[in-house]
C-alpha cells in the first residue's frame, strides 16, 4: 500500500492541532517532541541538564551522548547500560536496555528464553507471555544526525514517561544511540564550528557543506550500513554479536535523505524485495507502516512508503533482519544537513527533523507492543520455513575449498560462524564434473539460517526487477577467490560433512626446524605474504622474489616453488644470522606462511637462488591521492587494506596537495576511483619526471579515464553501456522509441548494479604471481573498459567470454566485456610502470581474493618491465 499525503488538508489540520497546544509544552523544547497527553517524572534529569543546550539547538558529540545515557542508567531503574565494544578511534559503544525493573532484575534468563525460542522454537512459556524485544538503531551513516539526537528523547521518555508500564513488561529495547561515533562526531564538529549564533539556511553556506570525506563514513571512510554481512569493521562485529546474542524482533534503523524530501517509512518498492524473504515480514511491516501514518498525520507531516528504497541487500541494517525471522524497517527523514536549511516549502529545522524521529520511534514501540504475538509466532514460522526450505532445496550443500590459502579460508569461516551459520569441515575430497576440492569447509542448507546461506553462495543473474538500490550480488565464496562447488541430491552425501566448527582457528604455518645455512624461502601465495615482506624490509632484512618457479631442496625433500617465492639470503644481509632467523619466523607465523630454510643455493631443477630471475625488491613508499573528487569509499578500501590488513604505512595525501610531496622517497602513487581534476597543475609535472625516473603509478576505477586524459599512457577506453562501431555500422531494423515511463528500467539497462564477473589471468605475469587458478572473481559497477588492442602482454587479466557469475547486469553488457582487460600495465622510459585496475581489490574491505592485484603492484613492478 502506497501512501503519500500532501494535500492542503493536513497543513490546515497541522495548524489546527498547533492552535490547541498547551502554551506551556509549546514553549518547552524537549516536551514538543513528545506526545501531549504523557506526563513524566520530575526526578529524572532531562537532556538539556547534561548537554547545556536544548535537544536540536545544536549538534550532540558521542560523548556527550553518553555522559547523559549513563546518568539515565544510574537513575531509572527501567535502563541498563550495556558496553558493546570500542570503534576505531577508541569511542565505547553501547546499548541502553529498556524494560520494567522486574525484567531487567531477571535480564540475561530473558535474554536466553528468547535466543533460544528463536533457535528452537522451545521455550517454557507461550508467546502470549513473552516480552518482544526491539532494537532501535540510530544514525549509522554519522551525517545523518536527526536519529542520534533523537535517541536522547526517546531515551528520556523511556525512563521517565508515566503509565507506560504495560509497554515496560511485554517489551526490551535495545536503544542504540549512535551506530557509527566515528563519523557523528566529525560531523558534529563540522557543524557546530561553522554556525552562527543566528543560523543561516542557505545551501552554500559552509556549515552545510562538509569537508572531505565528510561524516557519513566511519574512520576508514566505510559506509557501515553495507558491514552488517561483511564484518569488516569493529563497530558491526560488536553490531551483529549483539543482533545474534538477542535476535531481536524489529529493528528500526534511522536515517536521513535529501533536503528536498519528505519522510519515508518501509515497506520499499515490493518487486524489489529479495526472494528470499518470508511474504509474511512484507505484511508485518505494512501493518508497522499503518501505526508510523497514525502517528505522522497527527502532526500533519508528508511522507511515502513503497518507492525509491528496496530490501534486496542482506547487508543492510534493515535488512539483515528480514532474513533471520524478524522485520527491519527503514526509516529516512528530509535533512537539514546542519541546523536550519533552505527547503521547497520553507526552512527545515534540525529540530524538526528530530521530531519525525522521534514519532516514527515510539510508533515503533506502539506497533511492536500491539504486534507482539504476531512479531514472536512470525519468528518461530521462519525458522521452521528455512529448515523446510533447506530440506526441499535442489542444494543439499556448498563445498568450499582452501585454495592453498588457508587464510583466506579462515576469514570466510569467521564471518559465516559469526552470523551462527553451521558449518562443518570437509571430511573428504568432493569431486563435480572437472573440479575437485580435497581441503575445505561444507555448508549446509538444510539449517536455520538458510535465507542467508543461499544468499552467501548462490549464483543468481535472474531477478524480477533489474533496479536496484545497491548491489545485486554478494557471493562469499567469489569474494575470497575461493574454488566451490554446490551439491544437489544426486552427489551430495554425508559424510562428507565432518566435524562441526564451533571456532575460526588461525591457520598454523609451517616453520623449518633448524636455522637456514645459506637461505629462506617464504610463499608468497599466502594472503598475508606480502605483509610479511613488508615487515622484513621495514626491520633491514634484504628480500628477493623469484620471478620464475623453480625447486629446491629442502629438509622435507625436493619442493616445488611457484614465481613470487620471497627469498631471504643470509649472506646480503647486514643482519646477524640469529636476527634474520628471528625476524623470519616472526613474519612468517604473523602472516599465516610457510617458511623453508636451504643450506644451499644450487637447487636441483630450475633457477638457482643466484639467477638474475631473482629480483631484490624495493620497500613500498605510498601515497595515495585523497579530497577533492575522489570516492572516498574507494580510497577508504585501499587504504584499510594497507593500513588494517597489511600495516604499511601510507601517505594520504589531498590532490592540492601531490606538489608538495618530495617523490624522490616515494616508490607508489595510488589514484582510486573518482574525478582527479583537483590535482594541482603543478604537480603534474613532478609526477611525470618521477614516473620516468622509476616511479609507479596504480589507478583505479574512474582514475583511469583522468589518466587517459592527462596523455600519460594511450588505454583504450570505451563504454559497453553504449553501442559499438561494429554495432552502429550494422543495418538496423528500425526506430525504436522508448516510452516515458520505461526510462528507469532502460537505465537500469545501461547500469552494472554491482554485480561479479570472472576473469582469465596469465599466471606466468607478474601481477598475477600468487595465484593458483587462473580464473578470478572481480566484483564490477560500472560499464567502462579497457581493450588491450596491439597491445596483448599488457593485459594479464582478461574478461571470460560468459563473465557475469552472479548480479545483475544486461546481456549485451556482458557479451562486449568479452576478453576486455581488467588491468593493464604499462612501461615508462626507465623501469616506472602505469598499472590500471579497472575494478575495485577490496571492494568493501572483504573482497580479498583479488586484493593481490593491487599488492603485485606494490612490490614487482621492476619485474612487469621485462
Amino acid at each position: 500500500m502506497q501512501r503519500i499525503l500532501g494535500r492542503l488538508v493536513w497543513v490546515c489540520l497541522f495548524l489546527s492541532v498547533g492552535g490547541h497546544l498547551n502554551a506551556a509544552r509549546e514553549g518547552d523544547a524537549l516536551l514538543r517532541f513528545l506526545p501531549e497527553q504523557t506526563k513524566y517524572d520530575a526526578s529524572v534529569t532531562r537532556p538539556e541538564a547534561v548537554l547545556g543546550f536544548a535537544v536540536g539547538h545544536q549538534h550532540v558529540r558521542h560523548d556527550q551522548s553518553l555522559q547523559y545515557l549513563r546518568l539515565l542508567a544510574e537513575q531509572s531503574p527501567r535502563a541498563r547500560w550495556v558496553s558493546l565494544g570500542r570503534t576505531h578511534e577508541g569511542r565505547e559503544l553501547v546499548h541502553l536496555v529498556f524494560s520494567h525493573p522486574d525484567n531487567l532484575a531477571n535480564l540475561e534468563a530473558l535474554r536466553q528464553e528468547h535466543l533460544n525460542f528463536a533457535l528452537t522454537g522451545q521455550s517454557g512459556r507461550s508467546t502470549a507471555e513473552m516480552p518482544v524485544v526491539v532494537w532501535l538503531a540510530y544514525s549509522i551513516h554519522g551525517n545523518e544526525a536527526s536519529g542520534a539526537n533523537a535517541a536522547l528523547v526517546t531515551a528520556y521518555h523511556l525512563a521517565a514517561a508515566q503509565k507506560i508500564d504495560p509497554l515496560l513488561r511485554n517489551t526490551i529495547i535495545l536503544l542504540d544511540p549512535s551506530l557509527n561515533p566515528d563519523g557523528m562526531d566529525r560531523f558534529a564538529t563540522w557543524v557546530n564550528s561553522h554556525r552562527g549564533r543566528t543560523p543561516v539556511a542557505d545551501a552554500y553556506t559552509r556549515e552545510h557543506r562538509e569537508a572531505w570525506p565528510r561524516g557519513r563514513t566511519n574512520h576508514y571512510w566505510f559506509d557501515l550500513n553495507r558491514d552488517w554481512l561483511l564484518l569488516q569493521h569493529p563497530e558491526s562485529q560488536a553490531r551483529v554479536a549483539q543482533f545474534q546474542r538477542w535476535r531481536p524482533n524489529v529493528v528500526a534503523d534511522f536515517h536521513e535523505m535529501g533536503t528536498n524530501a519528505t519522510y519515508f517509512f518501509q515497506p520499499g518498492v515490493p518487486s524489489r524485495q529479495n526472494p528470499l524473504i518470508s511474504e509474511q515480514t512484507l505484511t508485518l511491516t505494512r501493518r508497522f507502516a499503518e501505526y508510523h501514518a497514525r502517528g505522522l498525520d497527527e502532526r500533519g507531516e508528508l511522507y511515502f512508503t513503497e518507492e525509491s528504497f528496496d530490501d534486496f541487500f542482506f547487508g543492510k541494517g534493515s535488512t539483515y533482519p528480514d532474513a533471520q525471522g524478524g522485520i527491519g524497517i527503514l526509516f529516512e527523514q528530509a535533512s537539514a544537513r546542519g541546523h536550519v536549511k533552505h527547503r521547497f516549502n520553507g526552512e527545515l529545522t534540525f529540530a524538526d527533523a528530530i521530531h519525525n524521529q522521534v514519532t516514527t520511534s515510539l510508533t515503533t514501540l506502539e506497533a511492536a507492543l500491539a504486534q507482539r504475538k504476531a512479531l514472536l509466532e512470525y519468528q518461530d514460522q521462519s525458522r521452521r520455513k528455512a529448515l523446510a526450505d533447506g530440506a526441499k532445496s535442489s542444494v543439499k550443500a556448498y563445498v568450499v575449498g582452501d585454495d592453498g590459502d588457508p587464510m583466506r579460508l579462515h576469514y570466510l569461516v569467521k564471518n559465516l560462524l559469526a552470523h551462527r551459520i553451521v558449518v562443518h569441515e570437509l571430511a573428504e575430497p568432493v569431486r563435480v564434473g572437472e573440479q575437485t576440492i580435497s581441503r575445505g569447509i561444507v555448508v549446509p542448507t538444510e539449517q536455520a539460517q538458510y535465507p542467508l546461506v543461499t544468499s552467501l553462495f548462490e549464483r543468481r543473474t535472474r531477478f524480477q526487477d533489474d533496479v536496484f538500490y545497491d548491489i545485486s550480488a554478494w557471493n562469499f565464496a567469489m569474494a575470497h577467490n575461493l574454488p566451490h562447488l554446490e551439491l544437489g541430491q544426486g552427489n551430495f552425501r554425508s559424510r562428507v560433512m565432518g566435524p562441526a566448527l564451533t571456532e575460526a582457528v588461525l591457520p598454523q604455518p609451517h616453520l623449518p626446524e633448524k636455522a637456514a645455512g645459506y637461505a629462506y624461502l617464504l610463499e608468497w601465495s599466502g594472503y598475508f605474504a606480502p605483509k610479511a615482506a613488508y615487515r622484513l624490509q621495514a626491520a633491514g632484512v634484504h628480500v628477493w622474489a623469484a620471478a620464475k618457479p623453480f625447486r629446491a631442496a629442502t629438509a622435507a625433500g625436493p619442493t616445488d616453488f611457484a614465481a613470487g617465492t620471497l627469498m631471504v639470503p643470509l649472506g646480503e644481509q647486514k643482519l646477524a644470522a640469529a636476527e634474520v632467523d628471528r625476524l623470519v619466523r616472526e613474519a612468517a607465523r604473523e602472516a599465516g606462511i610457510d617458511a623453508y630454510a636451504l643450506d644451499s643455493g644450487l637447487t636441483p631443477q630450475g633457477m638457482d637462488l643466484g639467477s638474475r630471475n631473482f629480483h631484490l625488491l624495493k620497500q613500498p613508499n605510498i601515497v595515495v591521492a585523497v579530497d577533492g573528487g575522489v570516492n572516498s569509499n574507494r580510497a577508504g578500501e585501499i587504504w584499510f587494506t594497507l593500513d588494517h590488513d597489511y600495516g604499511f604505512a601510507t601517505a594520504l595525501v589531498a590532490c592540492k596537495d601531490l606538489d608538495l610531496v618530495d617523490w624522490s622517497q616515494k616508490t607508489h602513487l595510488i589514484l582510486p576511483d573518482g574525478s582527479l581534476e583537483q590535482i594541482d597543475s603543478k604537480a603534474l609535472t613532478p609526477i611525470k619526471a618521477w614516473l620516468d625516473r622509476g616511479g609507479n603509478l596504480i589507478a583505479l576505477g574512474g582514475a583511469v579515464r583522468w589518466l587517459d586524459q592527462a596523455k600519460w599512457v594511450n588505454p583504450s577506453l570505451s563504454d559497453v553501456s553504449q553501442p559499438q562501431t561494429s554495432e552502429r555500422d550494422a543495418k538496423q531494423a528500425g526506430p525504436v522509441r522508448p516510452r516515458w515511463a520505461d526510462r528507469e528500467k532502460d537505465r537500469a539497462r545501461k547500469r552494472i548494479s554491482g554485480a561479479i564477473f570472472s576473469a582469465q589471468m596469465d599466471l606466468t605475469h607478474p601481477l598475477a604471481f600468487g595465484y593458483r587458478r587462473a580464473e578470478i572473481f572481480l566484483f564490477r559497477n560500472h560499464t567502462m573498459a579497457l581493450d588491450p588492442g596491439n597491445r596483448p602482454l599488457s593485459a594479464p587479466v582478461r574478461y571470460s567470454d560468459q563473465s557475469l557469475q552472479s548480479g545483475y547486469a544486461d546481456s549485451v553488457i556482458v557479451s562486449r566485456l568479452a576478453d576486455k582487460a581488467a588491468a593493464q600495465v604499462f612501461g615508462m622510459s626507465n623501469r616506472g610502470t602505469v598499472i590500471l585496475l579497472h575494478d575495485h581489490p577490496g571492494f568493501r574491505g572483504f573482497w580479498r581474493g583479488s586484493n593481490r592485484l593491487l599488492l603485485n603492484s606494490l612490490f614487482f613492478n621492476e619485474m612487469m618491465q621485462h
